[in-house]
């Protein structure tokens, strides 16, 4: 019976998964999908506290995604409710309160790495392997490695599948970039030509495509420390814009598209042109006015094509 219980924690895992991504990525999908895999995968887990002796790990896994506040959306709710509407129906068993804690620690800290860690994606919650692992060495009972082991081949394979072969709304919204360099060490601050070849450049690095002519000009304000450069091109994607202000020894910069671009490498560019000392750096996806659901939004752009 306990290798049973381990293919239903894997089935478990693959519509956990599809859950997750139908919640966070744009898939083309029925707005009513979630919130039955969130249901299945929730009742699943639910009968399983009843009938797995892993009840401690399903349990403190759940209740450390709640801690850190995982359960924000219907769709995650709903499989909650799931969980504890099946548990309660096939009855709710004794659990182990230490074992529960590490648990709970171990997926509590796993999502905090998750969201903290700039330079690592810790897809796979390495901690709570370690835990899993650390417990049933302790306990000399392996069901709650293999259990984790069952459930983590069943989310990759979930999402390598997803990945493959399930369609993502394609509309490409379009991101706006902006960007503030301070302390700026170049001595053309002042020159419309330098603004002219840097615009010209940033198309050129981007693979963008101009729609009209590199334009740059001297302004000068009614108060002289706000006089500089300002220069633009409007391109087939949207438009880039440089202002220079050259007694402040600063520049603003927006780079607009509807085409998806290395935002790092042009902000490392343009800083290194203009010899900064300091940047601010801000972006952001300009479909606001899209629905979240991607059944409606697709329908809304099929409309305006």
């Amino acid at each position: 019976m306990a290798y049973i219980n381990y293919i239903i924690f894997f089935i478990a895992a693959v519509f956990t998964k599809i859950t997750d991504n139908l919640v966070d990525e744009r898939l083309i999908a029925h707005k009513w999908l979630k919130f039955f895999t969130g249901f299945f995968y929730g009742a699943i887990l639910g009968f399983l506290l009843s009938t797995s002796g892993f009840s401690a790990l399903i349990i403190g896994t759940v209740m450390g995604n709640l801690f850190y506040g995982r359960f924000d959306n219907k769709a995650h709710q709903i499989s909650l409710f799931s969980l504890l509407l099946f548990s309660a129906l096939f009855g709710f068993p004794q659990i182990g309160i230490i074992i529960m804690a590490v648990f709970i620690c171990a997926a509590w800290i796993d999502e905090f790495l998750n969201d903290n860690s700039k330079n690592l994606q810790l897809k796979q919650r390495p901690v709570l392997v370690i835990s899993c692992l650390m417990v049933s060495v302790f306990t000399s009972n392996p069901v709650y490695f293999i259990a984790i082991a069952f459930f983590d081949v069943g989310y990759f394979l979930a999402e390598y599948g997803m990945e493959k072969f399930w369609k993502k709304f394609d509309a490409e919204y379009g991101t706006h970039l902006i960007l503030d360099f301070y302390k700026c060490n170049s001595k053309e601050l002042n020159s419309p030509e330098f603004v002219k070849g840097l615009l010209k450049k940033t198309v050129e690095l981007l693979d963008m495509h101009p729609i009209s002519d590199y334009v740059a000009f001297e302004y000068r304000a009614g108060k002289k420390i706000d006089s500089g450069v300002s220069g633009f091109v409007f391109i087939t994607e949207s438009h880039i814009a440089i202002h220079t202000y050259p007694m402040k020894n600063l520049a603003k910069i927006d780079v607009f598209s509807c085409k998806k671009f290395d935002v790092e490498k042009i902000e490392n560019f343009l800083k290194k042109k203009f010899e900064a000392e300091e940047s601010e750096k801000k972006f952001f996806d300009r479909e606001k006015h899209y629905p979240k659901d991607m059944e409606n939004c697709q329908k809304i752009i099929e409309t305006t094509r």
